[in-house]
């Protein structure tokens, strides 16, 4: 009996997008910003939830068409409750908690706010060459966030609607009881250099946001890492990064959420 014979159906935008992987990596850590860890769960949600609503016939067209009208329902939800039409029961849950800001694990949440604050407010000053006494009084109350959403551009992943991308950043105490997960992002300095040269990396310590002067300002406290070398290591390709200590101690920084890019992936150094 002859042998059967496959062929092997190969996509052709995976195969472009493969090109575009060295350059990525090399500028950003990894395809698009995002991890394969996730791309099962997006899968489901994207893909077979909407498949299983259709007579799969012609289901490529279908499944964004559905997905898109899915995302826009659920804004028109909040817009109706927002409106007064609709009661927010009907809203799902909110994912960041609140806590008092007692609760918030070790930080002088007081002299970062303030030194955050008055960066905010003077842009052109250097908050080293003045006292904490010369920092704006904060007397609202300030609210504690366990994670937030990134959302950004990217255009090779063809699962959102036109290129746009979120993702939950994490930032909590215990992690299904038992050790935290704080989750490192991209955080952006300069936008005018292209890939990590205009980038810095940061580990989330802290969620928070409070209000001065009848504006709102969502916040992260920060411990900082440093990029080894002015390039990539030419042997893996990839961004080389240490942490950023101070007299023997992690440095610490508060940063506006605007400036976080996406989630970053570090890989420990082994040798």
């Amino acid at each position: 009996m002859p042998a059967e014979k496959f062929f092997v159906c190969f996509s052709l935008p995976c195969q472009h997008s493969l090109s575009h992987y060295k350059h990525l990596i090399q500028e950003f850590g990894s395809p698009s910003g995002v991890c394969s860890s996730i791309t099962e769960s997006h899968h489901i949600t994207v893909v077979k939830k909407p498949w299983r609503q259709l007579n799969q016939y012609n289901a490529l067209s279908q499944m964004p068409l559905i997905n898109q009208q899915e995302e826009k329902l659920a804004a028109a939800q909040v817009d109706f409750v927002e409106c007064g039409m609709l009661p927010p029961s009907i809203l799902p849950k909110k994912r960041p908690k609140k806590l008092p800001a007692k609760e918030a694990p070790g930080v002088d949440l007081e002299r970062v706010e303030g030194n955050f604050l008055f960066q905010q407010l003077n842009p052109d000053l250097n908050p080293d060459n003045f006292s904490f006494e010369d920092f704006p009084c904060i007397t609202e109350k300030v609210s504690i966030f366990h994670s937030a959403v990134a959302t950004f551009y990217a255009p090779s992943d063809e699962c959102g609607i036109y290129g746009m991308h979120h993702e939950w950043i994490q930032c909590a105490s215990q992690w299904c009881k038992k050790a935290p997960c704080r989750d490192c992002v991209f955080v952006v300095e300069d936008e005018d250099i292209p890939g990590m040269r205009g980038i810095n990396m940061a580990c989330i310590a802290l969620f928070f946001s409070f209000s001065h002067e009848a504006k709102t300002y969502p916040c992260a406290l920060v411990k900082w890492f440093s990029t080894i070398g002015q390039s990539w290591d030419p042997t893996t390709g990839m961004w080389r990064v240490w942490l950023d200590l101070q007299n023997g101690c992690r440095l610490l920084g508060v940063i506006h959420l605007n400036t976080i890019l996406w989630g970053a992936h570090l890989l420990p150094v082994f040798g």
